[in-house]
């Protein structure tokens, strides 16, 4: 059975969702995902997941804070 190892990047869900679409058409592959943050906890239910170092950004969570705002 052929392998692939996807390694997905970003802090969002857009570039999960969008490889989400592709992966879940190659069905025939072994198919293992390698991310951080956002894109691992997506992912690790849907597939192998591996988890990766990254960087780490407060606002992970998109939440306003008036106060980061002003600082």
């Amino acid at each position: 059975m052929k392998k692939i190892l996807d390694i997905i990047t970003g802090i969002g869900y857009g570039h999960s969702i969008r490889e989400f679409a592709i992966l879940n058409n190659l069905k025939e592959y072994d198919i293992s995902v390698a991310g951080y943050a956002n894109s691992y906890e997506y992912f690790e239910k849907k597939f192998k997941t591996l988890q990766l170092l990254g960087p780490k950004f407060p606002e992970r969570k998109f939440k306003f804070s008036l106060i980061m705002v002003i600082f």
